[in-house]
C-alpha cells in the first residue's frame, strides 16, 4: 500500500516508546496473546499524523484479537466504508493502543482533534477519518475496545454509490415531514406520499451526527463535521442555512426547551476533567447563552419548558437524578432512582419524571421533591419520555423491538402524577417506516425511511 508503507517505514525510524509506555504495550500483548514478532512497538500514526505517548503495537498480520472478531474486521473493511462512500482498496493496517474502557473517550478525542484528518464521525465507539488526497484517500477508523483502542487503516477511493442511507432521524410533529440525516452529510425531507426525499441539502463534507427539531417545528438543528465541527441551524419548511457557528469536537445530543426560545447541547465529557459541559445557545440571536459544567460522571438528559432547568442523571448502577437552575447554584431536586433510562419535564416545570429500564415512572415534585410511584409500560423496547401538552403531564413513545427502525408496534402513553397510565394511540410499523408523534401523543405519522439521494451537480 502506497501510503501505509511510508506509514511503516515513518513508524520504525522514530524512537521506541518510553520504558513506561514499553510496559504497557507488552502487558496488552500478553493480554492479547501476541507473540514477539507478531507485532513492531511504535509511538507514532504516520496515517493521522500524531505521536503517542503510550506506545502502541503495530501487527504484522490482519488478525482477530480478544474483543475483536472476524466480523469485526469485516465491518471495518467492507461495511463502514461504504456507509461512508468509500471502498477500502487494501487490506487493513492494524495499530492496537492500550486503554483503559475509563480512558478511551480522552484518548480518541485526542487522537481526532490533532488529526491531520477529515473527521467523517466521531461517536463513543466509533470514528472514522480520512487522510490523504482526493485522488488518494486514507481511511481510518478508532475502534474502542476493552482495554484498547484499534487503529484500522485502508487506502480508500472514493464511490457515491457505496454511501449508505444510514441516518438519524428526527420529527417535527407539525410538519409531518421526518428529517434524515445522513452518515456522509446530507439531510433529507421525507413525507408519508413519497420513498425518496422530496428536498436534500449537502449539510456538511463528514456526518451529520446529531439532528433535532423544534418544539413548532419551524427548525431544525444538526451537527457535524466540515474542516472543523459546526453548529447549524436550518428553516424546516425549504432547507434554508439560517445560521452556522464552530463548536467543539463532540456534541452528542440536541435539545430544544419546550418554548422553544433555546437550544441546549452537550460537550464531553471533558478530556482533563471528565465533566460533561451543557451549553445553551439563544434562538433570537443565534449566541451562545450560557454554560454549565455538570461533575463527573453526571449526563444532561431534559430541560424545562422555559429553559431555567436541566434534569441530569448520574452513570453508576444506583444512579442519581438530579435538577438544578442554570445560572443558580445548589441543586433542586437529588434523588436516587437505580437505572434511570430516561428523564423528561413534565408540562409546565412542576416535576421531573424518570423512566427505568424496567419500564417504571417516578415523578418528583418541584420544589420539595415529593416522590410519586408511578405505573410501569406495559410495552417493551426503545421508550422516550417527552413532555406531554396538558400540565403536569408526560408522554412515553415507545417502539417494540430492538430499535425505533424494527418491525413492531408504536403506542403512545400519557400520565400524570397520582393518575391511571392512559394509551393515546398504536399504529403497527414495518422495519421500512417511521413514526412521528404529535405533541399531545394522539397522532401518530407514518412515513416510508426514504433514500436520501446525492444530489447531482448543478441541481
Amino acid at each position: 500500500m502506497r501510503v501505509l508503507a511510508r506509514a511503516l517505514t515513518l513508524a520504525l525510524t522514530v524512537a521506541l516508546p518510553t520504558a513506561l509506555a514499553q510496559k504497557s504495550v507488552d502487558q496488552t500483548a500478553a493480554r492479547l496473546n501476541l507473540k514477539t514478532g507478531e507485532y513492531t512497538p511504535t509511538n507514532t500514526l504516520p496515517a493521522l499524523g500524531v505521536g503517542l505517548d503510550r506506545g502502541a503495537l503495530h501487527l504484522g498480520a490482519l488478525r482477530p484479537l480478544p474483543g475483536l472478531t472476524a466480523a469485526d474486521l469485516r465491518a471495518a473493511q467492507e461495511q463502514t466504508p461504504r456507509s461512508y462512500g468509500y471502498r477500502c482498496t487494501s487490506p487493513l493496517d492494524l495499530t492496537v493502543i492500550p486503554s483503559s474502557l475509563d480512558d478511551q473517550r480522552v484518548l480518541t478525542d485526542r487522537l481526532v482533534l490533532t488529526a491531520k484528518a477529515q473527521v467523517l464521525t466521531h461517536l463513543d465507539r466509533l470514528s472514522v477519518l480520512r487522510a490523504g488526497t482526493s485522488a488518494a484517500p486514507v481511511l481510518t477508523q478508532l475502534l474502542p475496545r476493552n482495554d484498547y483502542v484499534v487503529v484500522a487503516t485502508c487506502d480508500a477511493r472514493a464511490d457515491v454509490d457505496a454511501t449508505g442511507q444510514y441516518t438519524y432521524v428526527d420529527v417535527p410533529s407539525v410538519t409531518r415531514r421526518t428529517v434524515n440525516a445522513t452518515l456522509d452529510g446530507l439531510v433529507g425531507w421525507c413525507d408519508a406520499e413519497h420513498d425518496t426525499a422530496v428536498l436534500v441539502t449537502r449539510a456538511y463534507r463528514g456526518a451529520v451526527q446529531a439532528v433535532r427539531g423544534s418544539p413548532d417545528g419551524q427548525l431544525i438543528a444538526t451537527f457535524g463535521w466540515d474542516d472543523r465541527p459546526l453548529l447549524k441551524i436550518w428553516r424546516a419548511r425549504d432547507g434554508t442555512l439560517v445560521s452556522s457557528a464552530p463548536t467543539e469536537p463532540r456534541t452528542d445530543l440536541l435539545l430544544f426547551s419546550g418554548d422553544g426560545r433555546f437550544l441546549f447541547r452537550t460537550v464531553g465529557p471533558n478530556a482533563t476533567t471528565r465533566e460533561q459541559i451543557v451549553i445553551w445557545h439563544d434562538m433570537a440571536s443565534g449566541r451562545e447563552a450560557g454554560r454549565l459544567s455538570l461533575p463527573a460522571g453526571e449526563r444532561f438528559l431534559a430541560v424545562s419548558d422555559d429553559g431555567s432547568l436541566v434534569a441530569t442523571r448520574t452513570v453508576a448502577t444506583a444512579s442519581r437524578v438530579r435538577v438544578r437552575h442554570v445560572t443558580q447554584k445548589g441543586l433542586r431536586l437529588d434523588a436516587t432512582v437505580p437505572n434511570v433510562d430516561d428523564l423528561a419535564f413534565a408540562r409546565g416545570g412542576g416535576a421531573v419524571v424518570a423512566l427505568d429500564t424496567k419500564g417504571q415512572l417516578f415523578s418528583f415534585a418541584l420544589p420539595g421533591g415529593t416522590r410519586v410511584a408511578g405505573p410501569t409500560i406495559p410495552t417493551r423496547g426503545v421508550r422516550f419520555v417527552l413532555p406531554g401538552v396538558e400540565a403536569g403531564s408526560v408522554v412515553i413513545k415507545t417502539y417494540e423491538g430492538t430499535s425505533v427502525f424494527s418491525p413492531g408496534r408504536t403506542v403512545t402513553y400519557g400520565w400524570s402524577a397520582g393518575e391511571d397510565l392512559k394509551t393515546l394511540a398504536s399504529v403497527t410499523r414495518t422495519g421500512e417506516q417511521l413514526v412521528g408523534a404529535s405533541p399531545d401523543g394522539r397522532t401518530l405519522t407514518v412515513t416510508p425511511d426514504c433514500v436520501v439521494p446525492v444530489p447531482q451537480k448543478g441541481s
